[in-house]
C-alpha cells in the first residue's frame, strides 16, 4: 500500500511539474543554438502520466505511470530509432513494451515524433528539445480512435 501511494505521489509530482514548467526557465538548444545543429542522438529515459480525459479508452488508466526511453539515431540524414516501455504504477497499454520511432519533425522550435508500437498502436510525441531533457505531451492511437493521451519527461543517458 505505501508503494501505491508513493506511485500516486510521484504520478501528480511529474503531472504537475510537465504541466507547470511549460517553457518557464528551460534553455532550449533552439534559443542557443541553430536549430540544424540540435542533436537528439542517444538514449533518453524517463516516464509518462496518462491524463485523465473522459475520451480515454480505459478509464481505470487515469494517471497510469510508465517509464519510458527512446533510443535516438541518425543515419544518412535519416532520424530514427526506438522506443521502450515498462510498467510504473500499471502496465504499458496492451501490454506492449515496445517500438521503432519512424518520423521525426522539426518545426521551428517543436519537435514532433511519432512511435510505432508492436500492437500497429501509435503514439505522437510533441516537445521543445533542450540539451538534455525533453517535456511534453503524446497521444497514442489505434487507427484514427484516440486511446490514451499524457505528459512525458525524458532526461539524457547518454
Amino acid at each position: 500500500m505505501a508503494r501505491h501511494a508513493l506511485n500516486m505521489v510521484l504520478a501528480y509530482v511529474l503531472e504537475g511539474g510537465l504541466l507547470l514548467s511549460g517553457c518557464a526557465g528551460l534553455r532550449t538548444l533552439a534559443d542557443s543554438q541553430n536549430t540544424a545543429q540540435i542533436n537528439l542522438q542517444g538514449v533518453w529515459n524517463g516516464m509518462s502520466v496518462n491524463d485523465c480525459s473522459p475520451v480515454q479508452v480505459e478509464p481505470a488508466r487515469c494517471r497510469a505511470v510508465q517509464r519510458i526511453s527512446f533510443t535516438m539515431l541518425r543515419q544518412d540524414e535519416r532520424s530514427w530509432g526506438f522506443y521502450r516501455c515498462a510498467p510504473g504504477t500499471t502496465p504499458c497499454y496492451n501490454m506492449v513494451n515496445r517500438g521503432e520511432i519512424k518520423y521525426l519533425e522539426l518545426t521551428g522550435r517543436m519537435l514532433w515524433f511519432r512511435v510505432m508500437r508492436d500492437d500497429h498502436s501509435s503514439c505522437l510525441f510533441d516537445t521543445i528539445p533542450a540539451t538534455d531533457r525533453m517535456r511534453g505531451k503524446f497521444w497514442c492511437f489505434n487507427g484514427s480512435a484516440l486511446i490514451e493521451r499524457g505528459f512525458f519527461q525524458v532526461d539524457r543517458a547518454y
